[in-house]
C-alpha cells in the first residue's frame, strides 16, 4: 500500500510539473533572458523599444528596408515578432538574428541569436 501511494504523489507531481509548465506565462515586466524559438537560442538584451524604434534598428541593413516586422510567434503567451526571414526553413537557427517580444502596447525587448552581427 505504502509503494502505490508513493507512486501515486510522485506520478500527481510530475503530472502537475508537466501541465504548469505548458501553461506558463511570461512576465512582461520581467521577460525571460534567454528565448529558445525556432530551433535556436536568443538572448535579452538590454534594449527596450518601440515598435517603431525595432523597425529602423532592422532597416539599418538595406537588404531589409522593404519589409516589415510582423508577428512571427510566441513564448510564454507574449508575443514574437521579427522579419520572417527563413520561417519554413527545416533547419534550426535559420531565422532572424535578432527577435523582438512584445511586453506591452508599444514595448518590445530585442533579443539576439548568437553568431550574428
Amino acid at each position: 500500500m505504502f509503494g502505490l501511494a508513493t507512486l501515486l504523489v510522485a506520478a500527481s507531481a510530475v503530472g502537475m510539473w508537466f501541465v504548469t509548465g505548458l501553461f506558463q506565462e511570461d512576465d512582461p515586466n520581467n521577460p525571460p533572458a534567454p528565448i529558445d524559438w525556432h530551433g535556436c537560442s536568443y538572448r535579452r538584451l538590454e534594449t527596450v523599444e518601440s515598435l517603431k524604434s525595432a523597425t529602423a534598428f532592422e532597416h539599418q541593413a538595406s537588404a531589409y528596408e522593404g519589409m516589415r516586422l510582423q508577428r512571427i510567434g510566441e513564448d510564454g503567451g507574449l508575443p514574437i515578432f521579427g522579419l520572417p526571414l527563413n520561417l519554413s526553413n527545416p533547419y534550426p537557427c535559420s531565422g532572424p538574428w535578432f527577435i523582438h517580444l512584445k511586453v506591452g502596447a508599444d514595448r518590445y525587448w530585442r533579443y539576439h541569436r548568437s553568431g550574428g552581427p
